[in-house]
């Protein structure tokens, strides 16, 4: 059975002075068609002077999950498995009467 993941910003965090966007709040998530996991976390940035800047109102999801992706590097591959690995460990679950 084939496990898909998602990437979704579920809240960014912003200072209001700059502009500029300091916590990004992830919700990855896996399906096997049948269940779901999910992980939620906290990324944080911090902006300083000469980095490249996009004002918060042209932002797009693409472009956070860019910068999200980046600086966790090598972890998103963790990550992922992560929450794939409990769809492993997880039975499908049937609701109902028997009868």
């Amino acid at each position: 059975m084939s496990i898909t993941t998602n990437w979704a910003i579920t809240q960014l965090d912003s200072d209001k002075e700059i502009n500029a966007v300091f916590n990004v709040h992830i919700s990855l998530t896996a399906s096997n068609g049948i269940n779901t996991a999910e992980k939620k976390f906290v990324v944080g940035f911090q902006y300083q002077a000469g980095d490249t800047f996009i004002p918060y109102d042209q932002l797009t999801e693409e472009i956070v999950l860019g910068w999200v992706k980046t600086k966790l590097d090598a972890d998103v591959k963790r990550f992922e498995d992560e929450v794939s690995a409990r769809l492993i460990q997880t039975s499908p679950v049937e609701s109902g009467l028997p009868w």
